[in-house]
This record gives C-alpha cells, sequence and structure tokens, in this order.
C-alpha cells in the first residue's frame, strides 16, 4: 500500500549452500512459450509470458519457447555456475 516501505538496507555476508539450481525469468518485452513438467519429467502446463511477466521456477522441469522476434528476457539462476553437464538433465518430450 501507498507509504509502505522498505528500510535501506544491505546483506551480510555469510555461507550459503545450494543443493539445486533455482530459475526466474522476467520478460522485458515481446512473447514467449513456458512449459512445465512434474518432477518425473511428466507434462504439467504450458502459459504464454509476455510484456513485464515474471517466471519463478523451483525443481520440475521446464521450457521456454520465443514466440515473437526481438523477445527481450533476463534470466535469473543461482550460482555458481559449473556448466550444462553438471547442471542439466534434459527431458525427452513430444512438446519441445
Amino acid at each position: 500500500n501507498a507509504g509502505d516501505f522498505f528500510k535501506a538496507h544491505k546483506h551480510l555476508l555469510c555461507t550459503k549452500v545450494a543443493t539445486t539450481t533455482q530459475e526466474a525469468w522476467v520478460i522485458l518485452n515481446g512473447k514467449a512459450l513456458a512449459r512445465f513438467y512434474d518432477l518425473d519429467g511428466k507434462f504439467l502446463i504450458e502459459v504464454e509470458v509476455s510484456d513485464g511477466d515474471c517466471v519463478v521456477i523451483y525443481n520440475g522441469g521446464h521450457s521456454l519457447e520465443i514466440l515473437e522476434d526481438d523477445t527481450t528476457l533476463y534470466e535469473f539462476k543461482n550460482g555458481p555456475y559449473f556448466g550444462a553437464s553438471k547442471d542439466k538433465e534434459y527431458l525427452v518430450v513430444d512438446s519441445d
């Protein structure tokens, strides 16, 4: 609500351990089709995302198909990143 306020702050150094990669997409402009799969790789749902949409992913499978030329998006992941061979298992699906 108007008047709510996040007090000025900074984050302290601390050790954090991540056991999986978490991911988010922010669509700045354009359109894409996001597909989501359960933990066993079974298709769940597909959603069209566009200007200003944000998708946050935790566990399960996912894919993103760009639907419009010049689509611009940011992809965020926790790190460090050790490369696809240590970070990804590709799903065999009919829709990709």
